[in-house]
């Protein structure tokens, strides 16, 4: 097993009263996340079982002791920005002012759901622009389209009501 992203609590839950039937062997997992081209940041490749995100700074570079400012939170903004989070400067102030620093590069995820591999890449040149797929066969999506598959991906889609977006990030 790989890093685990969901995991389902029970065969139902509800949100903002909506029921979701939620697909008990379909769990996502992280895989690896990286930078194409290479050279943003270093691959990082999730180990089987539980991750930790830690910081550590070599002393002899940096006099300050604080692991403040080291790159933790923004990684889980790239986790986060490959998984549709909106992009601007009210929702992630953090990875938005390092945008400067991301252009010209896609931000890669690559995750397990069902037994099957897939991969998001997503630019903050193109941020309405998501490439998403199984590892060689990626098709270009709005980030509205790539919603609504993600979610019939994970979730099973037999619910009491309407599918609703409300409960989706924006």
């Amino acid at each position: 097993l790989d890093v685990l992203a969901f995991l389902w609590i029970a065969d139902a839950i509800e949100l903002d009263g909506y029921s979701v039937v939620i697909k008990r062997w379909f769990c996502m997992f992280l895989n690896k996340v990286y930078s194409e081209p290479e050279g943003l940041f270093t691959t990082v490749v999730f180990q089987d079982g539980m991750n930790f995100i830690f910081g550590k700074k070599d002393n002899a570079t940096d006099p300050k002791e604080s692991l403040n400012g080291i790159g933790k939170s923004t990684f889980l903004d790239l986790i986060d920005f490959c998984l549709l989070a909106s992009f601007n400067n009210n929702s992630n102030s953090r990875l938005f002012s390092a945008k400067s620093i991301l252009e010209g590069y896609k931000i890669v995820l690559e995750f397990e759901v069902g037994n099957k591999n897939y991969k998001i890449k997503r630019s903050v040149d193109k941020v309405s622009e998501v490439e998403f797929g199984e590892l060689d066969e990626l098709s270009l999506y709005s980030v509205d389209e790539l919603k609504e598959k993600l979610f019939n991906l994970i979730f099973d889609t037999r619910y009491l009501g309407k599918l609703s977006d409300k409960w989706l990030r924006k």
